[in-house]
């Protein structure tokens, strides 16, 4: 391989890395570039280990470094191989959902089923898949049924899916649109070259098996106490003298052959972000909060101001759980005793009880996380409490496990979308990424 094409291949590895979340941005592919001029490209381990010096600066990121480069520096026949094995994977899936889509009709219609339900739907046996389509027409060709009961209709047979959903042994997911290229989606998501850590990092939390449990918990807790030591040591630019930032300095003064001209400095975050979460605990979001309360535990060894909620018809605050010194498999055993676990939600009620009973919590330097699906009762009164609520805090940042495809399907998504800042929260990847953006 020329070097040209050596530089090009990288900047597509950096390209890779960086869609998948690790901060390799101009200056570290320049690193990463000049590396290849000090080492011998074709030695593959001081390839990997040049890149790697360069490119990467967090221990989160190795493991996305490890697998992304385990499938791009490879052969090229096995390479292509890979993709096309992905674009047959895409062209399968993509073929399930149109089949769902055009079976699943009513008086010529398709039904509005998400992209998860189709999903179910292709997971089932031939017999099944019959069985509801008999429903389906059954119903359409019963007396007095014309298009208004096409709504109706549309929750029997999400109910269904639902139940088939916990009876098929494997459904058919497309991994999450990360790079922009399906093929290389398909790629980054087989096992091969992850990790089973990384790979349970990078489930969504739904698909995550009871046995796995306990391991997504150990997962969640290594992960947040990493961040917390990164968010304890956090350090920014500065032109006050205070601690001298070496790696700024290096950097500055590269083009002065080494020479230390300009120095750079740096002084410690002197002030952490008081943090109020509020996690909904309904039947729809048990197995997320309970996952998300995980990472907010680890949390709160580098966060000394944090207060915790959990809510579904009532709220309880719960933040003394935390600050006992209890093991996590004890916090969660007490918060699931809470009355209110796996009950409906009352979103308002939750803001308005904070608002009344905790109003001290609520400054200008408080940063709020909700974490829900935003389903609710009373949507109207639910965003005029949200409101009110907002305007005491600095920030909203809200935390929810539905895919972005399908935010346009809800209402009460869209609503909050337009008044908060809305986040993916489906995996233990997309946690550590959110907190440490957002929230350090």
């Amino acid at each position: 391989m020329t070097r040209d094409l050596l530089e090009e291949h990288l900047v597509y590895f950096t390209y890779l890395l960086r869609k998948q979340g690790v901060k390799a941005g101009t200056a570290e592919l320049q690193d990463a570039l000049q590396a290849l001029h000090l080492i011998d490209p074709s030695d593959e381990r001081s390839f990997k280990t040049a890149l790697r010096g360069a490119l990467i600066k967090k221990p989160a990121e190795r493991e996305i470094f490890e697998k992304t480069f385990n499938h791009y520096f490879v052969a090229d026949w096995k390479k292509q191989q890979q993709l096309e094995h992905g674009r047959k994977q895409e062209n399968k899936y993509q073929e399930q959902q149109q089949m769902a889509e055009k079976e699943l009709q009513f008086k010529g219609e398709s039904l509005d089923l998400s992209r998860e339900e189709k999903e179910v739907y292709s997971a089932l046996s031939t017999g099944d898949q019959d069985k509801l389509k008999d429903f389906i027409r059954e119903t359409e060709q019963g007396k007095k049924v014309d298009y208004s009961f096409k709504p109706v209709l549309e929750n029997l047979v999400k109910s269904s899916l639902r139940y088939w959903k916990n009876q098929v042994s494997q459904v058919p997911q497309r991994p999450e649109p990360v790079t922009g290229d399906p093929a290389w989606d398909w790629m980054l998501c087989s096992p091969e070259g992850a990790s089973e850590g990384n790979s349970l990092a990078n489930t969504d939390f739904k698909d995550i098996s009871s046995e796995d449990i306990p391991q997504a918990v150990a997962l969640a807790r290594k992960m947040s106490l990493r961040l917390a030591k990164m968010l304890s040591r956090r350090y920014r630019s500065t032109r006050k003298k205070k601690i001298l930032n070496v790696r700024g300095t290096l950097r500055e003064n590269i083009s002065y052959g080494g020479y230390l001209a300009r120095l750079k400095y740096s002084y410690k975050r002197a002030r952490k972000p008081r943090l109020l979460v509020l996690g909904d605990v309904s039947g729809s979001m048990q197995r997320y909060s309970g996952l998300v309360m995980t990472f907010i535990y680890g949390l709160s060894w580098a966060i000394k101001e944090i207060e915790c909620f959990i809510f579904a018809e009532e709220i309880s605050r719960v933040t003394s759980h935390f600050k006992k010194g209890l093991s996590f498999e004890e916090v969660m055993q007490q918060l699931g005793d809470h009355a209110s676990w796996g009950k409906g939600t009352c979103l308002y009620h939750a803001l308005e009880r904070i608002s009344a009973d905790y109003h001290s919590l609520l400054t200008p330097r408080t940063v709020a996380v909700i974490i829900s699906d935003t389903r609710t009762t009373s949507l109207d009164r639910s965003l005029e409490a949200f409101r009110q609520f907002q305007n005491k805090v600095k920030e909203v940042y809200w935390f929810t496990p539905l895919p972005g495809e399908e935010w346009e399907n809800y209402r009460s998504v869209r609503e909050f979308e337009r008044l908060t800042t809305m986040l993916p929260c489906r995996r233990l990847t997309d946690l550590e990424r959110v907190f440490s953006k957002k929230i350090g």
